[in-house]
């Protein structure tokens, strides 16, 4: 932070010195605007790339005086020194290396229409004569002579290089001999014709552009170790890597750089090209690296043999101290895991005894959990049950005072006909109540699952709003050996627990389903809530336990000892995403005479 302060106070007093009024002198003329573009030896780029972009520029920057000039691709690095220009057109490999040292800020990448993702837009490719059948992949290579334009082109060199490197060969000794030649055409395919090169690498899409425009016969060369995607519509080698940019230095202002940019994000697609935002330079980065080249060429003065060659003193010493530091730490370390050792035994006896009370008295706490909750249900209802009783024997007494009212007044007699319906079915779930809390066995007789089902989803949609759909498949109407409210109360709770797990659910659904096999009948509640952690789940295996916060597992509880009247196995199974399936299993039992309940009823 120091530093930083301090570097940041002699810029700006040195921008305060630089702008006093000098006395004696006018005021200077407003500086120029210098444009630098890397030199290419690909046949047209300039004209294509240079003078478009250049006059995006000066449009961009009107009544300004821009220069235009050209830098040395092996001696950018001086050159952009000497010249110190305001905006840099540079291939993208030339841009990361020149950002190592100099303040470069990325405007923009081209993207021409081959190409789908400027970041991805450039890669090399390795041709041949198509009647060279002894060279058909990139094995075949090893050991050829190859002709490519310049060392320092990332799509004409480099990124075959990569290539090379990723399919495990070591790229500096993978071919007998390299031609560098000045242009990509016509001087690499002349040497592949004439035979004085196996090999050429060319960048991606030349081939397509030459054969196009008649100036190379189709057919006459054919792509080696060709890779294809919908990134690029051309025949390629290697990886895709970014196009050329446009870069500003800070010497230009940031009024500057903001006009320039618009302009260039604005440009029509007139030269078969435009300007993207600012891409992706990791992969171009990490083939770099790969290389050694770049901003790091300096891995390469750092080989283990010229270590070793430099320091050989000083490591032989530090080697034979290790040895003695190695041979002490040994010892140490005999005695230590033996002293650990006899620790760690106790440590896991004394862990394991504790770990075995802990169980206990977790199964005890469960136990009498269970217990009191069945106690308390017992008692609520037994309290229950007399104004339930009260509540039915009133609305009959109504039904007999008002008599002849009731026919005047349907709807108040069909008022009291359902609270006399609903207090017995509350009459009767508390005596279901009582004889789950006292353990008492269940009447069991053939019933429907099928009009179980169907009558909890009609609860549920009637008194609860119906807020998630339920979607109920089932084969055939299905009977089961239970109690026929019973079961429709187990239906109803695994609905509502599959409700209560959607509440934030895009879309939520409980899904329903009846299945028969040969030994037995399976009910199925899916729904779309949460994915459960291993904990979670474990949970839904312990007695009396809940997932929501404010729960007392009541619920669960009861659905698994309705499951247990009726003989039958509540489990749980998690969907490979979200959700959650609620499975019961009943046996399915026969008649007397040996057939299945469903089918003696038919």
């Amino acid at each position: 932070m120091l530093s930083r302060f301090l570097t940041v106070s002699v810029f700006t007093a040195a921008f305060f010195l630089a702008n006093l009024p000098r006395p004696g002198y006018a005021e200077a003329e407003e500086k120029s605007i210098v444009i630098a573009m890397a030199e290419t030896l690909e046949p047209g780029l300039r004209d294509h790339l240079f003078v478009a972009t250049g006059a995006v520029i000066r449009q961009a920057l009107p009544g300004r005086n821009i220069a235009f000039e050209t830098i040395s691709a092996i001696n950018a690095a001086r050159d952009v020194k000497r010249l110190h220009p305001d905006f840099l057109i540079l291939p993208s490999g030339l841009y990361l290396t020149l950002a190592q040292t100099n303040d470069l800020r990325l405007l923009a990448t081209r993207k021409r229409s081959e190409a789908a993702d400027p970041s991805r837009g450039v890669a090399a490719a390795f041709v041949v004569r198509e009647d060279r059948t002894d060279l058909q992949s990139l094995a075949d290579l090893e050991g050829v002579r190859i002709a490519a334009g310049t060392p320092y082109s990332v799509d004409g060199w480099l990124a075959a290089l990569g290539e090379i490197q990723a399919r495990g060969y070591d790229p500096e000794h993978f071919f007998s001999e390299t031609i560098f030649l000045q242009f990509p055409f016509p001087d690499i395919v002349r040497s592949l014709m004439k035979g004085s090169a196996d090999v050429g690498v060319i960048p991606a899409c030349m081939l397509e552009r030459l054969e196009s425009v008649g100036a190379l016969e189709k057919g006459l060369l054919r792509v080696v170790h060709e890779q294809t995607s919908p990134e690029l519509a051309c025949r390629r080698s290697s990886a895709l890597y970014p196009d050329w940019v446009v870069a500003s230095m800070g010497t230009a202002s940031p009024e500057d750089v903001r006009q320039v940019s618009i302009g260039l994000l604005t440009m029509p697609n007139t030269n078969d090209f435009e300007w993207w935002a600012a891409g992706d330079f990791r992969a171009l980065n990490e083939l770099y690296r790969t290389l050694r080249l770049g901003p790091y060429a300096f891995l390469r003065d750092f080989s283990v043999h010229a270590v070793i060659e430099r320091y050989k003193g000083p490591l032989l010493f530090a080697a034979a101290l290790m040895v003695l530091f190695l041979l002490n730490e040994l010892r140490v370390h005999v005695l230590v895991r033996r002293r650990t050792k006899e620790l760690s035994d106790a440590l896991m006896e004394r862990d394991a005894n504790a770990q075995s009370i802990r169980e206990l008295q977790k199964q005890l706490g469960e136990v009498e959990r269970v217990g009191a909750v069945s106690q308390l249900s017992s008692m609520i209802a037994h309290e229950l049950k007399q104004p339930v009783a009260s509540i039915i024997n009133f609305s009959a007494a109504l039904s007999v005072r008002l008599g002849g009212l009731l026919k005047a007044h349907p709807e108040c007699a069909a008022g009291l006909c359902t609270i006399r319906a609903e207090s017995e079915r509350i009459s009767e779930i508390i005596s279901r109540v009582r004889q789950y809390a006292k353990h008492r066995p269940a009447s069991a007789a053939p019933c429907s699952l099928s009009a179980a089902v169907r009558k909890a989803v009609l609860v549920y949609r009637n008194g609860e709003g119906g807020r998630i759909p339920v979607e109920v498949t089932e084969t055939e109407n299905v009977w089961v050996v239970a109690d026929e409210l019973e079961l429709e109360l187990l239906v109803l709770n695994l609905i509502r627990n599959a409700a209560q797990a959607q509440t934030r659910a895009e879309t939520p659904y409980i899904r329903i389903r009846i299945e028969r096999s040969a030994s037995e009948v399976q009910l199925t509640v899916e729904d779309n809530g949460p994915a459960l952690s291993d904990a979670e789940f474990l949970k839904l295996s312990h007695a009396q336990t809940s997932m929501k916060p404010d729960g007392l597992g009541l619920g669960l509880e009861i659905t698994r000892s309705i499951a247990a009247r009726s003989d039958a196995m509540l489990v749980f199974e998690r969907k490979p995403e979200r959700g959650l399936l609620a499975i019961v299993r009943f046996p399915l039992k026969l008649s007397l005479n040996g057939t299945a309940f469903e089918e003696r009823e038919s």
